[in-house]
Formats: C-alpha cells, structure tokens, sequence
C-alpha cells in the first residue's frame, strides 16, 4: 500500500509495490529489511534494481523475493508466499466454452475450414519444412496444422452454403478474398472428439507486426486432451507452437494462449496429480530481470501453495522459448535435460 510523507507529500512505495514492477526508477521504497518509516531505499535510475542506502542491501525482483521468500527453502511455500504471488498475478477469467453456445454445426464449419488450411500446407512443402525446421514439429500435418490465404478462402467457401454471419463470429470472414482476415498465417486447430473447437492463427512472417489473429471468441486453453494421457509429466507452456512438439513427442501438457494460471487451469493441473514443468519463454532482461523467469517463480508460488509439485524449465541461452529450443536440439534432449535438471541438485539451482 502507498503512504506519503506527511511533510512533504512525497509517494512512497512498499516493497510489494515493486515486486509488482509498480515502482517508477528514481522513487523511493521502505526497505523491508530494517524498520523504516522513511523510505531508505529506491529503485536505481539505471538499473532498476533495488537498493537500500541506510542498510546497504539490494537487488533485482528476482533477488529480493528470494531473499524475503525462499531464504529458507529451494522452492517457496507457505501461505504468505501464496498470497504475495497471487497478489502479483493478473487474473483473467478462464472460458473453457464460449459465449454462445458452440454447436455442432459451429464445430462442422470450423473443422472443414481447418482441413482445407491443411490441405493447402501440404502444396507449400517450404512451410512444411519452415515449421520443421524452425519450430521442430516433426510431422506439421499430422498435427493438423494448415495454412489460410486468399485460396483457401475461396475454396472454401464453394463447399459452404450457411449464413456469412456465421462465419463472422468464427473469425472466417471476409468482404471478399482480397480482405480475408486470416489470410497469410498458420493455422493450428484445437481438436477434442474429432471436431475442432478452437484455432490459434499465427503468423508465418515471424517478424509480422501481429503475431497472433486469434478468433472473436474468447480463448480457451490448448492441447485439452493430451491430458488423458497416461505420463510422468504435464507441461505448461506460453504457446501453441512450444507444446506441439512435446504433444508430438508422447508428452502431455497444455498452452495458456494467454489466459494465464487461473484457478481452472490450477484445478485442471491438480486433477492430474503429475509434477508440472512450466516451460516460460527466455526473455530479454527488463529492469534486472527476465520477465519469464519472474513469472515462473510466481506460477511455482501460486502452483505449490495447492500442493502442486511444480518446476521452471527454462531455455538455455541463445534460445529464446521452448519452441526454439527443441528445433535446434531435440524434443528427447529437451525432456533429458529438464528431468535431470529436477532429479539431482541442479533442479534447486534453477531459481537461483
């Protein structure tokens, strides 16, 4: 909670403010190692680390919840942990179904759009070979994944013959070929029961200005039903193309696609009584920090305080997610790597 001098009206942070990433560099912050009433500490202009002047310790976000957290233990646990994790989360409500109902008319159309996307991706052997090689899925098309453009579009829309108003809460629509919306991006399907319920579109510029064009309705997580699978380990990754490989490889797991670690998802993971191995991306360093690894460290908090047994994999430099990890060694060397990681000593180094 913000005070402020009384003298001078200066803000004054907590320290939960800037574990929060709430704390402007230059501001100054009570040190939560000594009794201070008057804010002894700041966040350095340029390095934004944390630093108390009167008791002479600091730190990035990272250093600081360690040191005020996990003195004790490898891995936070404890209600207060809990509750400093969670109040670090931004919760999004999780929508397992849409809005509307998805009928089976609904899921029809999605899937003959989806398999004409596949269809066309088997004629582009060079976006085959594109997702091979650079994001490590060994078989593209037996994943499902397809790829839309102006074609495709018209190709379908000669086999459809419903509503184009329902096409528009689908997310496939378009005025005419020229404006067709997911024109120019892979398109990977959420398959349960044979029939897809959700897409993920993804751009094939990698350097696309929007990366991802999900669908109108709201998102739901990805790879569902590699769950009822019967193995060691369930994964959580930030994206669809970082689990695909690991679905390919036998492995059971799903991608938040952005709905992060709500209470669904966390019922979800107990239900299935594995250890959990959060595959965040390797981010750039941001104010002392890689927000992938503070996230994960949140997750790991959030996850054991639910009596989750949980680990953070993340990838080795220069590789910046799970996906690029696995494209320049091996989905098996991936999975080697981190159950050695947490099988020895090395796994209590990983938060260090």
């Amino acid at each position: 909670m913000r005070s402020s001098w009384p003298s001078i009206g200066v803000i004054m942070f907590t320290i939960e403010d800037y574990l929060n990433g709430n704390v402007p560099r230059g501001s100054p912050i009570q040190c939560p190692f000594h009794v201070d009433k008057m804010a002894s500490a700041t966040v350095m202009v340029d390095t934004g680390r944390f630093w108390c002047f009167r008791c002479q310790r600091g730190g990035n976000r990272v250093e600081i919840m360690r040191e005020i957290y996990f003195k004790d233990e490898p891995y936070p646990t404890g209600i207060l942990l809990a509750e400093v994790a969670v109040k670090q989360m931004k919760e999004i409500p999780f929508v397992e179904k849409p809005p509307f109902e998805m009928t089976e008319e609904f899921k029809d159309i999605l899937t003959l759009f989806c398999k004409k996307c596949c269809l066309h991706l088997k004629e582009r052997p060079h976006l085959v070979r594109d997702l091979q090689m650079n994001r490590g899925i060994k078989n593209p098309l037996k994943a499902g994944i397809g790829v839309a453009d102006w074609d495709v579009y018209h190709d379908f829309l000669t086999e459809y013959e419903g509503d184009k108003t329902t096409l528009e809460t689908l997310g496939i629509n378009g005025k005419t070929t020229r404006d067709f919306r997911l024109g120019g991006r892979y398109i990977i399907p959420e398959i349960r029961n044979r029939k897809v319920t959700f897409y993920v579109a993804r751009s094939v510029e990698i350097q696309h200005s929007i990366k991802y064009l999900n669908p109108p309705f709201p998102k739901q997580v990805f790879g569902y039903e590699s769950l009822m699978r019967d193995t060691k380990n369930t994964w959580v990754t930030e994206g669809v193309f970082d689990l695909l490989p690991l679905i390919e490889a036998g492995e059971a797991g799903i991608a938040c696609n952005g709905l992060g670690m709500n209470a669904d998802v966390v019922q979800m993971l107990k239900n299935r009584k594995k250890p959990v191995y959060l595959a965040f991306d390797n981010d750039p360093i941001k104010d002392g920090v890689s927000p992938g690894q503070m996230n994960g460290i949140k997750q790991i908090a959030r996850l054991r305080a639910e009596g989750i047994e949980a680990y953070l994999s993340l990838p080795p430099d220069p590789w910046k997610d799970l996906g690029e990890w696995v494209s320049h060694t091996s989905v098996e060397s991936v999975i080697q790597q981190t159950n050695y990681a947490f099988s020895s000593t090395v796994g209590n180094a990983v938060l260090s």
